[in-house]
């Protein structure tokens, strides 16, 4: 039990860089797909169940973008919905990161600061409508609606159709929107100029367009852990992100699990859509789906002892040093797993006699292990679930 509570403490369930599960050819593989379309939008789909390392896999693509991005062309922007769900509309996070991001690349240049602040604006405006209060307005009159000043009357409005006054804090917090809305309206938008939500969104995607071409730079957003959000959380999120999707200059790399997608989509539209819909409506936002590989024995037997290895390092039984050699030989070996198999002897041999002594349970343990952790139905290779298989070796 000491050696699987140890690596349960070891693994801290949070995403890494470092490939031990072989997973960087497909990182490779996605950052050249968004380098061959040349600044043409794309969006990825990283899909995979609980625990197989769609987030290690985000990180993966990001570092090799960096790794291929020689003239400075990508900006990369993180966005976790899970973050913020409870605390702020995810929906709004996102924009508003966006915003930020843009603006700090921007703000240097003179010629585009005033874009970058209008940008801004734009989207701090729809923060603080959340386009609740024109919505609020239409019901009521009945007719077309102004802007965000018509869309704070609108707000007041309701209350005299429902023949009722708004509470002391109702008050303060329409004199609190109005306050952060008017400041920004001034220079922005005329008060007697009339706007629509699909004008303003118009605008926002030509503005957003129009910068990037100038910035000539291309805004890579990822988007992670919406598996683990509320379906309300998740479908806001990818409503932001379908107001900036396929905008040139723009990719966009999701990581969820693709069937609570689906189930969420179901839940927010509260009906009984049909498959064929719902797939509809998730491959309209994800052109390039990439479903993270199941692990094969090789890898399984690489990661498990890679990671025995390394809880044998930080108890000072190894050097970290014969460690870092040993598992650069064997990463080596699983990347080339067609030219020959990760036996037994090859992990000895790379850790050499006197450290294969000291681990001598280790590498037995990860060597009978791996097929066993591949074919349960219960594990299936799952890295995030292979401590569970070393506790019931442990109790046998």
């Amino acid at each position: 039990m000491a050696i699987y509570f140890s690596i349960v403490i070891m693994w801290n369930d949070s995403e890494t860089t470092e490939d031990l599960l072989n997973f960087k050819i497909v990182a490779d593989t996605a950052a050249r797909i968004i380098k061959d379309r040349g600044g043409q939008p794309i969006s990825i789909g990283v899909s995979g169940s609980w625990g197989v390392g769609k987030s290690s896999l985000v990180k993966m693509i990001g570092n090799s973008i960096q790794e291929i991005d020689s003239e400075g062309k990508y900006l990369l922007v993180d966005f976790n919905a899970w973050f913020y769900q409870g605390y702020d509309d995810a929906r709004m996070s996102l924009l508003q990161i966006v915003a930020d991001t843009i603006y700090e690349k921007a703000k240097d240049d003179q010629s585009l600061l005033e874009k970058a602040l209008g940008f801004i604006k734009r989207i701090n405006i729809l923060r603080s409508l959340r386009f609740t209060a024109p919505i609020a307005l239409s019901t009521v009159t009945g007719g077309a609606f102004g802007g965000p000043l018509g869309a704070f009357i609108g707000a007041i409005s309701v209350f005299f159709a429902q023949r009722s006054l708004p509470t002391q804090a109702e008050w303060d917090a329409l004199i609190g929107t109005y306050d952060g809305v008017a400041s920004e309206l001034n220079g922005l938008l005329k008060p007697s100029e009339e706007k629509s939500i699909p004008q303003e969104i118009t605008a926002i995607r030509s503005l957003f367009q129009e910068l990037l071409d100038k910035l000539k730079t291309t805004l890579v957003i990822f988007v992670d852990d919406l598996d683990r959000c509320l379906p309300d959380t998740a479908i806001s999120t990818l409503e932001a992100m379908r107001l900036l999707l396929f905008i040139p200059g723009t990719v966009f790399i999701i990581a969820a699990d693709e069937q609570m997608i689906r189930n969420a989509v179901r839940h927010h539209f509260a009906t009984d859509l049909t498959d064929e819909l719902v797939t509809s409506y998730f491959d309209k936002l994800i052109q390039f789906p990439i479903q993270v590989p199941r692990l094969s024995s090789n890898e399984v037997k690489g990661y498990l002892i890679l990671l025995l290895a390394e809880l044998a390092v930080r108890q000072k039984k190894i050097s970290e040093n014969v460690h870092h050699e040993a598992q650069r030989q064997i990463l080596d070996v699983i990347k080339k797993s067609w030219e020959r198999g990760l036996t037994k002897k090859i992990i000895q041999d790379a850790y050499g006699p006197d450290v294969t002594t000291i681990l001598s349970k280790e590498i037995d343990m990860a060597d009978q292990l791996a097929k066993i952790v591949v074919a349960s139905d219960k594990i299936q290779g799952n890295p995030r679930l292979i401590p569970n298989a070393i506790e019931n070796c442990q109790n046998i």
